[in-house]
Formats: C-alpha cells, sequence, structure tokens
C-alpha cells in the first residue's frame, strides 16, 4: 500500500492520526476515561519522571488528530485510565496497529506502582515471547483498584497511533478479521501482478509488465509498511526500512511513467509531451538510486516531489487524451490516474483538516489501489485492441495493395512472354510456315495454362516445370534439332510452393542469347536441393552479354521482374545470380526451403 511522506521542520507539519477503539463495556464499571497523550520534545523522561510529575496535568485528552513533529527525537506518551475489574475476564489484549516503531514500552500501573513492563521496537532485540508484526501487550488487569496503561513510543518521523484494546477473546477475534482482510488485500495484489504477466504473453510489448511493476511497488511497500519485513527478518535498522520504502514509492512512480510512456502513441502527444515522457523515468531512476544514499528526510522530499510530479503529470496527459478522444479506454485510464491521484489529495486533506471516523489513509488506499489497478487493465486491454484492430485494417490495406503489385507484375510477365511466343511465329512464317499451326497449339496450351490463376502467385515446382516444358516445345518447333534441352531433376522437391513462372524468365534469357552467338544451342535444366537450400539452375552455351537496354541492374525485363517477386516471397533469404563459367551461362535462384513464402504481405518497398 502507498502511503505519501508527511514531513515538519519548519515547514510543514506532520499530523499523528490516533484512533482510538475501546472494547464493549460490559456489566460493571465504564472501561475508563477517554485517552490522552503527551509530546516529550527532550526524549529523556521516563516512567519515574512522568509518575513523580504533574499526572494528568500533563497529558492532554487525544483529539482525533495529534500534532507532532517529525525527523525528530520526540517521545510521545499515551495514558489510558481503566477502571477496576470486578468480572473473571481480566485479560485484556492492546495493540498499536503501526509497524515499523523504533521503540515501544508498555507499563501497566496501579497505584503509582508499576506491576508489568514489555519493550519492543525495531531498535531493539526481538521479545523472547510473542512477536508480530504490530507491537503488542498482553495484560492480565488486578481485581479491585484501577489501573493505569503507559505507552511510550518513539519513530522519528510522523507516525499513526491507532490504539486498539479489548478482552483477548475478543481481540483475537478482531485480529482474525483484521487478519482476513489484509490477506484477501495481498492476494488480490499478488494476482493482479500474475495476471498482468499472463496477459502480457498475450500481448508482448503491450505494456502489462510494466502494469505488473506499479502493483509489485504497491504490495512492496504495502508488505514494508506493514511490518512484514522486520517480522520475516527481525534484527534490520530503522533506515534500512524507511529507504527501502521510499524506493517502493519512487519505484511505483517510476513504473507508472513507464507504463504511461509505453501507452500513448507518438500522435497521441505532442513533442514537449513526448520528451518528458521520454525523460522523467530516467530521472525517477537516477532519484531511486539516490534514495539509497542520501538522509531519510532529504530522501522523503525528493520521494514527494517524485510523486507528484509523476501523478500530476500523468493525469494531466490522460485528461487531454480523453478530451480530445473521448473513448471509453481512455475514460478508463483517465480514471485510474484520478483515483491515484486522489490517494495524494486523501493523505492531504487528512493532514489539514483531520477527518475522525472510518476516513483515514489506510482505509482509503486500500480501496483505491484495487480499483486504480483494474482501470489502468481495462484501459490497456482496450488499448491493445484498438491497436490489433487498427494494425488488422492497415494490414488489409498493404494486402490490397500487394495483390495488386503482384498482379501487376503478372500482367507484365504475360505480355513479354505472348511477345515472344509472336516472334517465333513470325520467324517461322518466314522459315518453315507449315510448323505454324503446331506452334500455334502450343501456345494455346501455354497461355490456357498462364490464364489459370494462382493462390498467392505460387505455384508447385511441379506445375512450374509442366509449363517450361510446354514453352520449350514451342522453341523446338521453332529451332528444332538446332535446340537441345536436357534436365536434370531432382524428383523429391517437386511439390515446393514457388514464385509463378519462376523458370521461364531465365529459359527466355537462355533461347535468346544462346541463339544470337550460336548455330546450335544446348540448354540445360537442373534442381536440387543444397544445404537446406532449392536451386533452380538454367545453363546455356555462350558467353555473358549486357543488354543495353537493361535497367540499373543490368538484367531485362523479365529477369528483373523475377528478382522483384523473389524479394517480396522471402525477403532477402532468397537470391538470384547470372554467371559464366567454362563456356556456360547459368542463371541461378536460390530458395530456402525452411522459409515458409509470404503469400499476402510485403516486407519490401516496391
Amino acid at each position: 500500500m502507498k502511503r505519501p511522506i508527511c514531513f515538519s521542520g519548519g515547514a510543514i507539519r506532520i499530523i499523528l492520526f490516533l484512533c482510538v477503539f475501546g472494547a464493549r463495556a460490559e456489566s460493571g464499571p465504564a472501561l475508563g476515561s477517554p485517552m490522552l497523550y503527551y509530546l516529550d520534545s527532550t526524549g529523556a523522561l521516563n516512567l519515574d519522571d512522568v509518575l513523580e510529575g504533574s499526572g494528568t496535568a500533563d497529558f492532554s485528552p487525544a483529539p482525533s488528530s495529534i500534532p507532532s513533529f517529525g525527523f525528530t527525537g520526540d517521545r510521545v506518551w499515551l495514558r489510558l485510565d481503566l477502571g477496576a475489574e470486578a468480572d473473571a475476564e481480566r485479560m485484556r489484549l492492546f495493540s498499536l496497529r503501526t509497524a515499523r516503531l523504533r521503540e515501544v514500552d508498555w507499563y501497566l500501573v496501579q497505584d503509582q506502582r508499576l506491576i508489568q513492563h514489555r519493550a519492543e521496537g525495531i531498535d531493539r532485540p526481538p521479545p523472547e515471547d510473542f512477536r508480530g508484526r504490530y507491537p503488542a501487550f498482553l495484560a492480565e488487569l488486578p481485581a479491585g483498584d484501577a489501573v493505569t496503561l503507559y505507552v511510550r513510543v518513539r519513530s522519528d518521523s510522523s507516525i499513526w497511533l491507532p490504539l486498539h484494546w479489548a478482552p483477548l477473546g475478543a481481540m483475537l477475534e478482531m485480529d482474525m478479521r483484521w487478519n482476513f482482510l489484509e490477506q484477501a488485500f495481498l492476494g488480490f495484489g499478488f494476482a493482479m501482478v500474475i495476471i498482468s504477466i499472463l496477459v502480457s504473453l498475450a500481448h508482448p510489448g503491450g505494456g502489462f509488465v510494466r502494469l505488473a511493476g506499479i502493483t509489485f511497488c504497491f504490495l512492496g511497500y504495502h508488505l514494508l509498511f506493514h511490518g512484514y519485513l522486520d517480522w520475516w527478518i527481525p534484527g534490520l535498522p530503522a533506515w534500512f526500512h524507511r529507504h527501502l520504502l521510499l524506493v517502493c514509492a519512487a519505484g511505483s512512480s517510476l513504473f507508472m511513467l513507464l507504463f504511461t510512456q509505453k501507452y500513448f502513441t507518438d500522435k497521441d502527444v505532442g513533442r514537449v509531451s513526448r520528451w518528458l515522457l521520454t525523460r522523467s523515468p530516467l530521472v525517477c531512476l537516477l532519484l531511486v538510486v539516490i534514495l539509497s544514499a542520501v538522509p531519510f528526510q532529504a530522501a522523503a522530499h525528493l520521494t514527494l516531489l517524485l510523486v507528484l510530479w509523476a501523478y500530476g503529470f500523468g493525469l494531466l496527459l490522460s485528461g487531454r487524451m480523453l478530451y480530445r478522444y473521448r473513448t471509453l479506454g481512455d475514460l478508463c485510464f483517465t480514471l485510474a490516474w484520478f483515483l491515484t491521484a486522489l490517494t495524494i489529495v486523501a493523505f492531504a486533506l487528512q493532514i489539514h483538516f483531520p477527518v475522525s471516523g472510518p476516513l483515514h489513509p489506510l482505509n482509503i488506499t486500500r480501496m483505491l489501489i484495487p480499483m486504480m489497478y483494474l482501470f489502468f487493465l481495462a484501459a490497456n486491454l482496450r488499448r491493445q485492441r484498438n491497436l490489433l484492430d487498427e494494425k488488422e485494417q492497415l494490414l488489409k490495406a498493404r494486402q490490397a495493395g500487394t495483390r495488386a503489385h503482384l498482379d501487376a507484375l503478372r500482367y507484365q510477365l504475360n505480355p513479354h512472354f505472348l511477345f515472344n511466343a509472336l516472334n517465333s511465329i513470325e520467324a517461322l512464317a518466314l522459315e518453315d510456315p507449315g510448323k505454324i499451326p503446331l506452334l500455334v497449339r502450343r501456345l494455346a496450351t501455354v497461355l490456357r495454362l498462364r490464364l489459370k490463376p494462382s493462390k498467392g502467385g505460387l505455384n508447385s515446382l511441379k506445375e512450374e516445370l509442366h509449363m517450361v516444358r510446354a514453352y520449350l516445345d514451342i522453341e523446338k518447333i521453332r529451332f528444332e534439332e538446332r535446340l537441345e534441352i536436357e534436365w536434370r531433376l531432382s524428383a523429391e522437391n517437386h511439390e515446393v510452393p514457388v514464385p509463378e513462372m519462376i523458370l521461364q524468365p531465365m529459359i527466355e534469357n537462355a533461347v535468346k542469347y544462346g541463339m544470337m552467338m550460336n548455330e546450335e544451342m544446348k540448354i540445360r535444366i537442373v534442381t536440387a536441393e543444397r544445404d537446406g537450400t532449392l536451386c533452380l539452375q538454367v545453363w546455356n552455351k555462350g558467353r555473358l552479354i549486357r543488354n543495353p537496354a537493361a535497367n540499373e541492374s543490368g538484367n531485362g525485363i523479365g529477369l528483373n521482374n523475377l528478382q522483384t517477386r523473389l524479394r517480396f516471397h522471402y525477403g532477402e533469404k532468397a537470391g538470384f545470380m547470372l554467371r559464366e563459367g567454362s563456356g556456360w551461362v547459368i542463371a541461378e535462384v536460390e530458395i530456402p526451403l525452411s522459409l515458409k513464402p509470404n503469400e499476402s504481405t510485403a516486407d519490401f518497398n516496391y
């Protein structure tokens, strides 16, 4: 649980909240006089000094709040006059439900004579009898004469002393109810941390881990504030408890700023706000380190400034966001920041305008912190849903653009292929017109296969080889024995999906330039698997020459189209090479077998 830091010295007055809960009086005398208090500014008075003094005149009736000087050696004395006990149940349990007090002395006095004493506190060795998180005193009130309970407390900082007392049985029942509420609060807090971490697995990078950090810091503060650390590991010095409290307070501010930084996108905040959101967590982290080294009073002032800045800045940004967009998620986010800032306001009201009754910081924060988390969680879930919707819409738009681009590439290839086929018909019209009908029938077969759309621009390698055979049949009709075709195919990868018309441009290129340099042309088509890569090669006899009309890459329209489609489907994982060696020109495509080709989105700029 997070509580603001109270200050005094010459500037800010610290209020000691004093809540007195008496047990219901059973038959017999009243429980006693109202509680009294006395502030020992010297810190030197002991019980004998108090008993030998003017007695009750030195004590004042305890109002709903008592002014105190924090960060000094002041001792607070509480006095409770208990009536004579005539009933059989005289066991009374007294408890100060404030942990981490440095020194607590319980004195039970009868007739100005000490009859029972108990000393405890974090500056003292743990008591040999029972030891709980809160100072407690079990006493058997003597029958007959009245007794007086004195409690001497040293804290050296602002303190809140809610003293509870009742018969042993009633007090144990009350403790069970308190502990149940305490464990329920802690259980809810740890559940919040676990839920945030689990949700972060479904939405990585969505800020849910930072939300878990906020809750964890609040839980750490609550555990420290209520004495769990001293209960589990007794003997730790007071400065360690206090500085760790401040680190938890500063850490919560750090995580809240980090969460807000993740929640807002660049379009949601201006340049100045983004700059502040970026730098503020670094300043918070630096202050967290400083807090462990500077004196507690200075560290408390730094923590207060940090909390005020973080909460005020977060509330301002969330309010502007709500005013700008007016969405349900922004409303939840603003309400979460409002509840967080309300904890500070609640403490300020308690300090400057003390209110008696159930409205005190402990109850307020126990209500506000779970509500704050739930609103933050709801806002972030809503935010992630909106971001996913926007991403889905953007993805659909990119898919539509990509599909249009692939279709454009496809339509670019079809005229290119048809142009080459018509050139072949023109050449046959001059050389051997009788072969034109057969060529036209083969061309019709190829066009029928080409006009059948493929899914995502992909075909199996088997289908592509079938297409290539049909095309080469056309070229074989044209060139007859002058064209020799050698197939070296691996049957293992025929079902592997490859971009459509992946071999066609390479074969057209080989036929075109091969025939320009040779009377007889030999083409070799090779498919093989090498180191997890599918290699498609087209060999032709000749030497490598560059087309003057080629683009910047040195390739013509068909080969440039091929490279573009490879980048679309495989990014930089696939490659195309055109090289010369030993009288052969080799065009080679390498496709990774372990990478599924992209069918819907583009990862490159076209």
